[in-house]
């Protein structure tokens, strides 16, 4: 069984959408239009949340979602039924070569250098051969203050 997720997104999960979805809404549609101009059928979105970047990819592909966080995860049943579930990104609960495609989108940043690694392992190991792995993210800079 996966620990339980970060205590912070327990209270952040039913605003995560109103409050944040206008700022990134431009980018899951640029994703999802970046899945729709390549053949991957089917796809692992690590670090899912709210499930609403899989609620936005093209409908002929096959996507799941995994996040660590329970309170995301009862957003993202409302609005991607069934396709997410509760697992550790370093320990995913799929066979090896299972997905054409992973994609992670600002999961990455707030996690320490060996999850990161011991994540990005993970992903390779659940693609294809000839996989793709997809993350976006940011780095924050020092702070001028």
């Amino acid at each position: 069984m996966p620990p339980a997720g970060p205590p912070e997104y327990a209270w952040l999960a039913p605003i995560y959408d109103p409050v944040l979805e206008p700022v990134l809404h431009g980018m899951r549609r640029a994703v999802a239009r970046w899945v729709a101009a390549r053949p991957h059928r089917r796809i692992l979105d690590v670090g899912c949340g709210t499930g609403r970047q899989i609620r936005m990819m093209p409908a002929d592909r096959e996507v799941v979602g995994v996040d660590l966080s329970p309170a995301m995860l009862r957003q993202a049943e409302r609005q991607v039924p069934g396709r997410c579930r509760l697992a550790d990104a370093t320990d995913l609960p799929f066979e090896d070569g299972a997905f054409d495609l992973v994609t992670t989108q600002l999961a990455l940043h707030e996690k320490d250098a060996a999850t990161v690694a011991a994540l990005l392992a993970e992903a390779r190991r659940v693609l294809r051969p000839d996989g793709r792995l997809l993350v976006v993210d940011y780095a924050a800079g020092p702070h001028p203050w």
